[in-house]
């Protein structure tokens, strides 16, 4: 969507417009909180555009909802897959349970919360994305699915709070999960140990992509992760490209993790 003056605008409108030029330019950590971290994203939300990808993979085929100019259409359309390791491996956990509950934590536009709503079932799929603007393509993703698909938009974490939820207090008031994907850029640490007491009572399997250089940015590292893991009971197997078909899975203690590019890491 974007701005289109009337033939004639009036004075209110052009003050609008230049409102919301300004605040659509500022920085996110100039806007956290309050009503202008509520008009920030509302800005964003009504100037973005979309496109829908249809997308093939293991699960059948479906449509996603991204915003116009990603980078991820592009090499999507390019390669014709995305993670294709862990999907067949997703594919593979939920079809072994009856009845699997997923937790989907940094679903952005929807990609595996979709894939999960056609391997086993909308109503037991939740998703997490902190980004309102995000969240609003992840709500028009599953436009369909929609009451049945639980979203919530907040940031999962160590502790609930402002816009903060720890997934043991989640899954306290919805059913618990069977299997987890974190995928939150630096955050995997905290939303990690906000589900201790699942991981040790319901012991899902839980996927997470690790991403050393932002765990560092937060005073975390790859080697709590895997030490938080392994105390909760898990054994750890990695793949450090989930991006392509030729890497498989391994025994975490036979891989030179990377130090500075992600990786996948299956605990169960």
């Amino acid at each position: 969507m974007e701005y289109v003056y009337r033939v004639s605008p009036n004075a209110d409108d052009r003050r609008f417009i230049s409102v919301a030029n300004v605040i659509d330019d500022m920085p996110i950590d100039r806007v956290r909180g309050g009503v202008i971290e509520d008009l920030f994203w509302n800005v964003k939300r009504l100037r973005a555009t979309r496109s829908t990808v249809e997308i093939r993979n293991c699960a059948g085929r479906y449509e996603l909802v991204v915003p116009d100019g990603t980078s991820f259409v592009e090499k999507y359309e390019s390669t014709g897959r995305y993670e294709p390791i862990f999907e067949r491996e997703l594919k593979r956990r939920l079809t072994a349970l009856a009845d699997p509950v997923y937790y989907d934590v940094g679903s952005r536009w929807g990609y595996f919360t979709k894939f999960s709503c056609l391997v086993s079932s909308p109503r037991s799929t939740h998703g997490f994305d902190a980004n309102p603007l995000w969240f609003s393509f992840l709500e028009q993703t599953h436009e369909r699915d929609l009451p049945e698909v639980s979203l919530t938009n907040a940031r999962v974490s160590a502790e609930s709070g402002d816009d903060e939820i720890s997934l043991d207090d989640y899954a306290a008031e919805h059913p618990p999960p069977d299997v987890v994907k974190i995928d939150i850029e630096g955050g995997e640490y905290g939303a990690l140990s906000g589900m201790k007491e699942t991981l040790e009572d319901e012991r899902p399997v839980v996927f997470v992509e690790v991403h050393p250089a932002y765990l560092r940015a937060k005073g975390d590292s790859p080697a709590a992760v895997f030490d938080l893991l392994r105390d909760a009971g898990y054994d750890l197997r990695v793949t450090t490209n989930h991006r392509t078909e030729e890497h498989g899975w391994a025994p975490i203690s036979d891989v030179d993790t990377p130090s500075d590019g992600d990786f996948l890491v299956l605990a169960e």
